[in-house]
Formats: structure tokens, C-alpha cells, sequence
């Protein structure tokens, strides 16, 4: 399953979906694609990891991906 984890400070890899895209797209449709992430429970913030998000991308991936990080691109990136 595809799974991108967008923010305000960078677009998904394939810069079809800005947060501002995704933020309107959940406002339109809660309980379409576009889901509000929480970022809680911090891991490590110099990489960008929350247990919330890692959560959120191991059950919308069914498994496939554990952990993301929000912050570096080389480490478990959140866009592919």
C-alpha cells in the first residue's frame, strides 16, 4: 500500500500532494485518503520520529513499513 506522510515543511516525494492539498481534501472528505496525523509521543525529535506516526504508517501500510522519520531523508524517509 502507498503511504506518504506529509507536512507543512515538505511535499510528498512526488509533489502531487502539499499539506495545504491534503489539509482541504480531509475537510472535504474525513474519511477519505487525506488523514490527520498526530505527532505524539516522541522517539527522537532530531530525526523526526513519533510513535503516533509510526503507528498510522504500519497499519495504512498493513505492516510493510514500521517507522518513518520526518526529518532526514536518508533514515526510513516518509515519502518514497
Amino acid at each position: 500500500a502507498h503511504v506518504c506522510i506529509v507536512t507543512p515543511e515538505r511535499l510528498g516525494l512526488c509533489g502531487a500532494v502539499s499539506w495545504l492539498d491534503a489539509k482541504a481534501t480531509n475537510e472535504l472528505d474525513p474519511n477519505g485518503p487525506c488523514q490527520i496525523v498526530t505527532k505524539e509521543r516522541v522517539v527522537d525529535e532530531n530525526l523526526g520520529i513519533w510513535e503516533d506516526v509510526n503507528e498510522v504508517v504500519n497499519q495504512a501500510s498493513h505492516g510493510s513499513l514500521r517507522q518513518v522519520t520526518l526529518y532526514s531523508i536518508m533514515q526510513d524517509p516518509m515519502t518514497s
